[in-house]
Protein backbone atom coordinates (compact mmCIF):
# COMPACT_ATOMS: atom_id res chain seq x y z
CA UNK A 1 0.00 0.00 0.00
CA UNK A 2 2.96 2.61 0.83
CA UNK A 3 4.81 1.76 -1.89
CA UNK A 4 1.54 2.28 -4.10
CA UNK A 5 1.00 5.64 -2.55
CA UNK A 6 4.26 6.75 -2.96
CA UNK A 7 4.31 5.88 -6.69
CA UNK A 8 1.23 7.65 -7.13
CA UNK A 9 2.92 11.07 -5.46
CA UNK A 10 5.91 10.55 -7.06
CA UNK A 11 3.99 10.87 -10.46
CA UNK A 12 2.40 13.76 -8.98
CA UNK A 13 5.20 15.93 -8.00
CA UNK A 14 7.01 15.01 -11.62
CA UNK A 15 3.64 16.19 -13.60
CA UNK A 16 3.50 19.36 -11.66
CA UNK A 17 7.12 19.88 -11.17
CA UNK A 18 6.88 21.92 -7.97
CA UNK A 19 4.08 21.08 -5.04
CA UNK A 20 3.85 22.36 -1.61
CA UNK A 21 3.00 19.81 1.34
CA UNK A 22 -0.63 21.26 1.63
CA UNK A 23 -1.63 20.04 -1.67
CA UNK A 24 -0.09 16.90 -1.57
CA UNK A 25 -1.65 16.11 1.41
CA UNK A 26 -5.06 17.49 0.05
CA UNK A 27 -4.56 15.48 -3.32
CA UNK A 28 -4.14 12.07 -1.34
CA UNK A 29 -5.26 12.68 2.18
CA UNK A 30 -3.07 11.33 4.22
CA UNK A 31 -1.23 13.86 6.71
CA UNK A 32 1.49 16.22 7.15
CA UNK A 33 3.48 13.50 9.54
CA UNK A 34 2.96 10.32 7.06
CA UNK A 35 3.88 12.49 3.80
CA UNK A 36 7.12 13.26 5.37
CA UNK A 37 7.85 10.12 5.43
CA UNK A 38 6.94 9.13 2.09
CA UNK A 39 8.92 12.25 1.00
CA UNK A 40 12.03 10.84 3.19
CA UNK A 41 12.28 7.91 0.88
CA UNK A 42 11.63 9.86 -2.05
CA UNK A 43 14.33 12.26 -1.67
CA UNK A 44 17.10 9.29 -1.92
CA UNK A 45 16.43 9.43 -5.60
CA UNK A 46 18.10 12.95 -6.05
CA UNK A 47 15.72 13.96 -8.93
CA UNK A 48 14.07 15.62 -5.81
CA UNK A 49 14.78 18.32 -3.59
CA UNK A 50 13.20 19.52 -0.69
CA UNK A 51 12.32 22.92 -0.21
CA UNK A 52 10.48 25.14 2.80
CA UNK A 53 6.82 23.44 2.84
CA UNK A 54 7.18 21.74 -0.77
CA UNK A 55 8.80 19.78 -3.18
CA UNK A 56 10.39 19.60 -6.11
CA UNK A 57 11.31 17.44 -9.33
CA UNK A 58 14.15 18.31 -11.00
CA UNK A 59 14.42 14.76 -12.78
CA UNK A 60 15.90 14.94 -17.01
CA UNK A 61 12.51 13.89 -17.29
CA UNK A 62 10.89 17.46 -16.22
CA UNK A 63 10.34 20.88 -17.64
CA UNK A 64 13.95 22.01 -17.07
CA UNK A 65 14.51 20.84 -21.11
CA UNK A 66 17.44 18.49 -19.53
CA UNK A 67 19.44 21.02 -17.44
CA UNK A 68 21.73 18.90 -14.99
CA UNK A 69 20.89 18.13 -11.44
CA UNK A 70 23.65 20.62 -10.01
CA UNK A 71 22.36 23.14 -12.49
CA UNK A 72 18.94 23.39 -11.69
CA UNK A 73 19.99 22.84 -7.93
CA UNK A 74 21.98 26.07 -8.31
CA UNK A 75 18.67 27.78 -9.67
CA UNK A 76 16.77 26.49 -6.43
CA UNK A 77 19.25 27.74 -4.29
CA UNK A 78 19.48 31.49 -5.75
CA UNK A 79 15.55 31.04 -5.55
CA UNK A 80 15.83 30.55 -1.78
CA UNK A 81 18.01 32.93 -1.30
CA UNK A 82 15.52 35.55 -3.35
CA UNK A 83 12.75 34.25 -1.47
CA UNK A 84 14.14 35.33 1.56
CA UNK A 85 14.19 39.47 1.06
CA UNK A 86 10.56 39.34 0.54
CA UNK A 87 8.47 41.17 2.99
CA UNK A 88 5.44 39.93 4.35
CA UNK A 89 2.37 41.89 2.84
CA UNK A 90 4.64 43.29 -0.65
CA UNK A 91 3.40 43.62 -4.15
CA UNK A 92 6.65 41.69 -6.23
CA UNK A 93 6.98 41.37 -9.78
CA UNK A 94 8.64 38.10 -11.12
CA UNK A 95 9.96 37.60 -14.67
CA UNK A 96 9.62 35.18 -16.78
CA UNK A 97 12.91 33.58 -16.16
CA UNK A 98 13.70 30.33 -15.49
CA UNK A 99 15.91 31.25 -12.33
CA UNK A 100 13.26 33.77 -11.39
CA UNK A 101 10.02 31.16 -11.43
CA UNK A 102 12.29 28.95 -8.31
CA UNK A 103 10.77 32.09 -6.23
CA UNK A 104 7.68 31.16 -5.84
CA UNK A 105 7.58 27.81 -3.94
CA UNK A 106 9.46 29.55 -0.94
CA UNK A 107 7.11 32.23 -1.02
CA UNK A 108 4.31 29.70 0.85
CA UNK A 109 4.68 31.03 4.36
CA UNK A 110 4.86 34.31 3.55
CA UNK A 111 1.68 36.57 4.10
CA UNK A 112 -0.20 38.62 1.90
CA UNK A 113 1.99 38.63 -1.13
CA UNK A 114 0.87 40.29 -4.25
CA UNK A 115 2.71 38.72 -7.32
CA UNK A 116 2.47 40.60 -10.85
CA UNK A 117 4.07 38.17 -13.75
CA UNK A 118 4.26 37.75 -17.30
CA UNK A 119 5.42 34.20 -16.63
CA UNK A 120 3.60 31.11 -17.62
CA UNK A 121 5.19 29.35 -15.08
CA UNK A 122 4.74 31.32 -12.51
CA UNK A 123 1.22 31.36 -12.64
CA UNK A 124 1.18 27.06 -13.14
CA UNK A 125 3.48 26.88 -9.71
CA UNK A 126 1.04 29.85 -7.76
CA UNK A 127 -1.69 28.06 -8.16
CA UNK A 128 -0.65 25.88 -5.93
CA UNK A 129 -0.35 28.28 -3.11
CA UNK A 130 -3.89 29.68 -2.51
CA UNK A 131 -2.93 32.52 -0.34
CA UNK A 132 -0.60 34.29 -3.28
CA UNK A 133 -2.34 36.90 -4.99
CA UNK A 134 -1.24 36.80 -8.49
CA UNK A 135 -1.35 39.04 -11.51
CA UNK A 136 -1.00 38.45 -14.49
CA UNK A 137 0.10 41.34 -16.92
CA UNK A 138 -1.80 39.11 -20.12
CA UNK A 139 -0.57 39.23 -23.87
CA UNK A 140 0.35 36.85 -26.47
CA UNK A 141 2.05 33.61 -25.49
CA UNK A 142 5.14 33.21 -26.61
CA UNK A 143 6.14 29.49 -26.65
CA UNK A 144 10.04 29.89 -26.03
CA UNK A 145 10.17 31.59 -22.98
CA UNK A 146 6.74 30.41 -21.41
CA UNK A 147 5.91 34.31 -21.26
CA UNK A 148 3.07 36.97 -22.56
CA UNK A 149 4.23 39.50 -24.15
CA UNK A 150 2.40 42.73 -25.28
CA UNK A 151 1.01 44.36 -22.36
CA UNK A 152 4.02 45.29 -20.78
CA UNK A 153 3.08 49.04 -20.41
CA UNK A 154 0.39 48.46 -18.09
CA UNK A 155 0.82 50.92 -15.32
CA UNK A 156 1.80 49.50 -12.23
CA UNK A 157 4.09 49.71 -8.97
CA UNK A 158 5.87 47.20 -7.13
CA UNK A 159 8.68 47.09 -3.65
CA UNK A 160 11.10 44.68 -5.28
CA UNK A 161 11.22 43.54 -8.68
CA UNK A 162 13.56 40.54 -9.28
CA UNK A 163 14.65 39.94 -12.78
CA UNK A 164 16.51 37.22 -14.63
CA UNK A 165 18.54 37.43 -17.79
CA UNK A 166 20.98 35.38 -20.09
CA UNK A 167 24.37 37.30 -19.71
CA UNK A 168 25.86 40.29 -17.57
CA UNK A 169 28.70 41.51 -18.22
CA UNK A 170 29.59 45.25 -16.39
CA UNK A 171 30.96 46.97 -19.22
CA UNK A 172 28.18 46.08 -21.98
CA UNK A 173 25.15 45.62 -19.01
CA UNK A 174 22.52 42.83 -18.43
CA UNK A 175 21.03 41.31 -21.41
CA UNK A 176 18.99 38.31 -22.98
CA UNK A 177 17.30 36.98 -26.72
CA UNK A 178 13.72 38.33 -26.44
CA UNK A 179 13.22 41.07 -27.16
CA UNK A 180 9.19 41.22 -25.89
CA UNK A 181 10.51 39.83 -22.51
CA UNK A 182 13.46 42.27 -22.37
CA UNK A 183 10.77 45.33 -22.88
CA UNK A 184 8.51 43.50 -19.99
CA UNK A 185 11.88 43.50 -17.74
CA UNK A 186 12.70 47.02 -18.17
CA UNK A 187 9.49 48.32 -17.21
CA UNK A 188 9.60 46.53 -14.41
CA UNK A 189 12.93 47.41 -13.04
CA UNK A 190 11.48 51.35 -14.04
CA UNK A 191 8.50 50.51 -11.65
CA UNK A 192 9.96 49.41 -9.12
CA UNK A 193 11.08 50.65 -5.92
CA UNK A 194 14.53 48.15 -6.01
CA UNK A 195 15.70 45.97 -8.94
CA UNK A 196 17.33 42.51 -8.26
CA UNK A 197 19.24 40.59 -10.15
CA UNK A 198 18.83 36.73 -10.20
CA UNK A 199 21.47 34.49 -12.35
CA UNK A 200 23.31 31.26 -12.03
CA UNK A 201 27.36 31.90 -12.29
CA UNK A 202 27.31 30.80 -15.72
CA UNK A 203 25.69 33.84 -16.97
CA UNK A 204 28.76 35.93 -16.01
CA UNK A 205 30.37 34.52 -18.53
CA UNK A 206 28.38 35.50 -21.69
CA UNK A 207 27.46 38.07 -24.24
CA UNK A 208 23.91 38.70 -25.11
CA UNK A 209 23.07 40.87 -28.08
CA UNK A 210 20.00 42.21 -26.67
CA UNK A 211 21.03 44.75 -23.96
CA UNK A 212 18.00 45.46 -21.36
CA UNK A 213 19.54 46.95 -18.64
CA UNK A 214 22.90 48.33 -16.83
CA UNK A 215 24.59 46.61 -14.07
CA UNK A 216 24.16 49.60 -12.03
CA UNK A 217 20.47 49.63 -12.27
CA UNK A 218 19.80 46.56 -9.85
CA UNK A 219 20.47 47.09 -6.31
CA UNK A 220 21.48 43.34 -5.55
CA UNK A 221 22.70 40.53 -7.54
CA UNK A 222 21.77 37.00 -6.15
CA UNK A 223 23.51 34.35 -7.66
CA UNK A 224 24.49 30.75 -6.55
CA UNK A 225 28.41 31.51 -5.54
CA UNK A 226 31.10 33.98 -5.50
CA UNK A 227 31.81 35.67 -8.98
CA UNK A 228 34.99 36.72 -10.28
CA UNK A 229 37.26 39.44 -8.67
CA UNK A 230 36.23 41.96 -11.00
CA UNK A 231 32.73 41.55 -10.65
CA UNK A 232 32.89 41.81 -6.83
CA UNK A 233 35.31 44.99 -7.55
CA UNK A 234 32.18 46.14 -9.64
CA UNK A 235 29.82 45.71 -7.21
CA UNK A 236 31.62 47.38 -4.28
CA UNK A 237 32.42 50.65 -6.40
CA UNK A 238 29.17 51.02 -7.21
CA UNK A 239 27.22 49.77 -4.05
CA UNK A 240 25.45 47.03 -5.45
CA UNK A 241 24.92 43.82 -2.70
CA UNK A 242 26.14 40.76 -3.62
CA UNK A 243 24.01 37.57 -2.36
CA UNK A 244 25.15 33.93 -2.79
Amino acid sequence: MKKQRLGLIENYIKENGSVTLDNICNEFNVSKVTLRRYLDDLIVNEDFVKFYGGVKYIGLGSSQNGYSNDYQNSKVQIGELASSLVNDGETIFIDSGSTAKEIIPFLANKKNIIVITNSIDVLHIGLQNNELNIISLGGKVQHSSRSLAGHSGMSFYCSKAFISAESVNIDLGVGNTNFYDSITKRVAIENSEKAYLVVDEGKFSTTSYNIFAKLKDFKTIITNTRPSEKVVEFCQMNGIELVY
